[in-house]
């Protein structure tokens, strides 16, 4: 009997009869190292182990045919589908040096087959945000539950333009009869102005008063739809999703996961936040930030003009040579006029790239010979120079080196006056030599090395907003 009652359990609990998890994330477009941050978030979502996620801020980029879910998709080869909608284009200063990533929409990837889907615009009526809407619907084919609709929306930033967005997707829930409907996006709500929502998981006409233009809608609502948030935690903990900043810190949970009645909420979740994101990345931050002071010290070797960073770098940071460094924006500086990525920067790039190459050889060149003369190499002995017999007091590295070797590279290498030196010798000029190249390499690019390591505080996020998932029985 027991066996029997512990069978049942696993039956009604396991993944392939009835749990699945589903997630929602704003990608925060590409700031702030898109290619260092993708990597964080695609170990999130294993993480977290997501049936299926739902993305905002996607960008694309034309000119490359790249865009942020198919590169999270290549990091996660058991996500075999995905599908993607472009909204807008992304205006830019008319300065910026940077013509990729103009395109911005919302996005889905999922480890189940995606069966179908198509995107519908969102009618645009009156308001100040011009941007275009769209909503994706997903037919995602599960293991055990048949067909679940999966609904992507990124709603306007205005309040009243939150309602129209509300009403269309209620519009576009009333055209069929779905079984198992999940709502994933970020719907920009206000903590003071829920009403929006209102109009999706509420039974009461008086809880929507802030959309009255949209009764009807409410009026006409086949389904009653739940959140997950507040389903499993309540009112007691916020769950607050945006800003996700040192300051002002969290502040509101514009990200939702909504799903209609015929489901049970398990569970809800975030994840996100950027202790781990600065603890584990760092280093891998610096790296591409060290890339980009060099790329932009070319191009303006190259003659290129113009604003360097591929964003805003906001009210409190500045770009500077493709990277946003703390600080006030009245720090900016175009291409060429960064005095820390400029010609002559490149110059000096080249300059100690070809003085570190050269000691370097020499350093190589004088460690060989000390480990032939330690092996007491003979022609017939090549391979001990591999043993460990070698020792640097050997009498021959205080000697000029003349090698009897018919190895035509090698004699071709003695004919340089410095390999003629005594190994022993040339070894501690060599050393001395990129000590003293390594001292003037931190003095001349002093500004470059202070300009990598202004890190806003931001930057050590994955996103702006923290990732929500839930599990959900069907």
């Amino acid at each position: 009997m027991l066996i029997i009652t512990l069978l049942l359990s696993f039956y009604l609990t396991s993944p392939v009869f009835g749990l699945m998890k589903v997630t929602t994330y704003n990608l925060w477009n590409i700031m702030f190292n898109w290619d260092v941050r993708k990597y964080r978030i695609a170990r999130m979502i294993r993480e977290e182990q997501s049936d299926v996620i739902g993305f905002q801020e996607v960008r694309f980029d034309a000119e490359t045919g790249r865009n942020q879910v198919s590169d999270l998709q290549k990091l996660l080869p058991e996500y075999q589908w995905s599908f993607i909608s472009k909204a807008n284009d992304v205006s830019r200063k008319d300065n910026s040096i940077h013509r990729g990533w103009k395109g911005e929409g919302i996005g889905i990837l999922s480890r189940y087959p995606i069966v179908s889907a198509n995107r519908k615009v969102v009618p645009y009526q009156q308001g100040p945000d011009t941007n275009k809407r769209v909503i994706i619907h997903a037919k995602v084919r599960t293991d055990h539950s048949g067909i679940l609709d999966v609904f992507v929306v990124h709603f306007s930033y205005v309040r009243q333009q939150q309602c129209e967005n509300a009403d269309a997707l209620l519009h576009l829930l009333r055209e069929r009869s779905y079984r198992y409907v999940v709502i994933l996006g970020d719907m920009n709500v206000y903590n003071d102005f829920e009403w929006p929502l209102k109009l999706l998981t509420s039974k009461r006409r008086t809880d929507f008063k802030g959309c009255i233009p949209q009764l009807e809608s409410f009026r006409r609502k086949r389904q009653t739809f739940l959140d997950a948030w507040t389903e499993v935690h309540g009112l007691e903990e916020a769950g607050y999703t945006f800003s996700n900043m040192p300051s002002p810190g969290l502040e509101s949970r514009p990200d939702r996961i909504i799903v209609n009645s015929k489901m049970e909420i398990k569970a809800a979740s975030l994840t996100g936040d950027g202790s781990f994101y600065k603890d584990k990345y760092s280093s891998s931050i610096s790296f591409h930030r060290l890339k980009s002071l060099i790329h932009h010290s070319y191009l303006s070797y190259m003659g290129v003009t113009g604003y360097a960073c591929l964003q805003d770098c906001g009210p409190h940071g500045s770009c500077r040579c493709g990277m946003c460094v703390k600080g006030d924006n009245s720090n900016n500086c175009d291409l060429p006029n960064c005095q820390e990525c400029n010609q002559d920067t490149y110059k000096n790039i080249v300059l100690f790239a070809f003085v570190f190459i050269f000691v370097c050889f020499h350093i190589f060149f004088a460690v060989l010979i000390i480990f032939i003369n330690g092996a007491d190499f003979r022609r017939e002995a090549v391979f001990q120079i591999l043993g460990c017999n070698c020792c640097l007091c050997h009498p021959d590295n205080f000697k000029k080196h003349r090698s009897s070797t018919r190895v035509k590279l090698f004699r071709c290498c003695m004919r340089w006056p410095l390999f003629r030196m005594p190994p022993f010798y040339l070894l501690l000029f060599s050393i001395l030599s990129l000590a003293i190249a390594l001292y003037s390499f931190n003095k001349v690019f002093v500004d470059s090395f202070r300009t990598i390591s202004m890190v806003m505080d931001e930057e050590y996020y994955p996103s702006d907003h923290l990732m929500l998932s839930a599990v959900i029985a069907i």
